[in-house]
C-alpha cells in the first residue's frame, strides 16, 4: 500500500513515515523541504516538495495522514493558525480527492475540544480556549464536510510524547520530553506552575499504532477517534517520574522546582472508549519511553 505523509519531517509525521515503512508499505513524505538535519534520514522516504497552503497540491496515494499543521508554540496569531490549519487541511484533502485516495486521515488534538474538567469524549461539545485549539476545531470540520467524498477520519491525540526521530526535530516543549531534557542537562526540572493539574499523556509511537488500527478496523467516514493513554497523572507525578527514572538511571538526585501558577482545572478525563471497542488495547509504558528520551537527551 502507498501511503503518503503530510508534514512528514516533524515529530508526529516522522513517526508515522518509520511505522508505515516498517510494515511493508510504500511510504511518501510531502513537505516544503527537507531539514538539513533530516537529509540522511530522508534518504529511505520517497519525497515530494510542496507546500499545502497552495491551491491543489500534488498528493498521491492509497491513503495519506495528514500531519502537517502549525503546532501551538510556532503560530503568532489565529490567522497563522488558519492558513495552514484550515485552509491547508482543505487543500490537502481536495487533492486527495481529485487523485482518487482511497482514505484520508487527518491529525488532530484535545485541544478542540478545550481543556475542562469531566470526561471528553468525542460526543462533547468544542470549547476551544486557543487559536491553535480552534484551528484544529474548524479543519476537523472541514474534514467531516468531505466524508461523503472519501474515507475520512479524525483523530484527536492527548499529550503524545517519546523521542524524536531526529534530537533537532523541536518537540522538546512537550512536558515528559521537557522534563527530561531538564534532568539530563541540569539535574533539575523547574514547573511553571504547582502542578496540580492533570493531563492524558500518550507515546507517540503508541498513538501512531492506534492510527493504523483506526484506518484498519474503522467502518465508518467522518469518524473521529480520541487517542490517548488511559495515563492520567498530575504534572508534579510526571516531574517525580522523571526524576525517579533519572535516579535509577544515574544514581543522581534531581530537584523539583514548582512554580507560583496555579491552573484552574485539576481534573478530566479523555475517554479513549471507542478506539477500545474497535478493538484496540493501549499499552501504558511511560517508564521505558523516559529511558528513551534520556538516550536521546545524552546526544544533545
Amino acid at each position: 500500500m502507498h501511503v503518503t505523509i503530510t508534514g512528514g519531517f516533524g515529530f508526529v509525521g516522522s513517526h508515522c513515515a518509520e511505522y508505515f515503512k516498517e510494515k511493508g508499505h510504500d511510504v511518501t513524505i510531502f513537505a516544503r523541504h527537507i531539514p538539513p538535519f533530516m537529509e540522511s534520514w530522508a534518504k529511505n522516504y520517497d519525497v515530494v516538495i510542496g507546500d499545502i497552503k497552495q491551491e491543489e497540491p500534488d498528493l498521491k496515494g492509497d491513503m495519506v495522514i495528514h500531519c502537517a499543521s502549525v503546532n501551538e508554540t510556532k503560530g503568532k496569531t489565529l490567522a497563522d493558525f488558519i492558513e495552514t490549519n484550515c485552509t491547508g487541511t482543505r487543500n490537502v484533502i481536495q487533492s486527495c480527492i481529485a487523485n482518487n485516495v482511497k482514505k484520508f486521515l487527518k491529525v488532530s488534538t484535545i485541544h478542540a475540544y478545550g481543556i475542562r474538567p469531566g470526561i471528553i469524549t468525542e460526543e462533547s461539545s468544542h470549547h476551544p480556549e486557543t487559536p491553535y485549539g480552534i484551528s484544529h476545531m474548524l479543519s476537523d470540520q472541514i474534514c467531516m464536510s468531505y466524508a461523503n467524498k472519501i474515507d475520512t477520519t479524525v483523530v484527536r491525540m492527548s499529550n503524545t510524547f517519546g523521542p524524536p526521530v531526529n534530537p533537532h526535530i523541536d518537540r522538546w516543549t512537550l512536558v515528559v520530553n521537557n522534563f527530561c531534557l531538564q534532568a539530563v542537562k541540569t539535574a533539575k526540572i523547574v514547573l511553571n506552575t504547582k502542578g496540580h493539574q492533570r493531563r492524558d499523556f500518550v507515546d507517540i509511537r503508541e498513538a501512531v499504532r492506534a492510527f493504523d488500527f483506526i484506518l484498519k478496523h474503522n467502518k465508518y467516514s467522518g469518524s473521529i477517534f480520541n487517542v490517548g493513554g488511559e495515563c492520567i497523572l498530575p504534572i508534579q507525578e510526571v516531574a517525580l517520574r522523571v526524576a525517579a527514572q533519572h535516579k535509577k538511571r544515574y544514581d543522581k538526585d534531581v530537584s523539583i522546582i514548582l512554580g507560583d501558577k496555579e491552573e484552574t482545572v485539576t481534573g478530566f478525563m479523555f475517554s479513549i472508549e471507542k478506539l477500545k471497542k474497535l478493538g484496540f488495547i493501549p499499552k501504558e509504558n511511560m517508564n521505558a519511553v523516559i529511558n528513551s528520551l534520556f538516550d536521546v537527551c545524552e546526544k544533545i
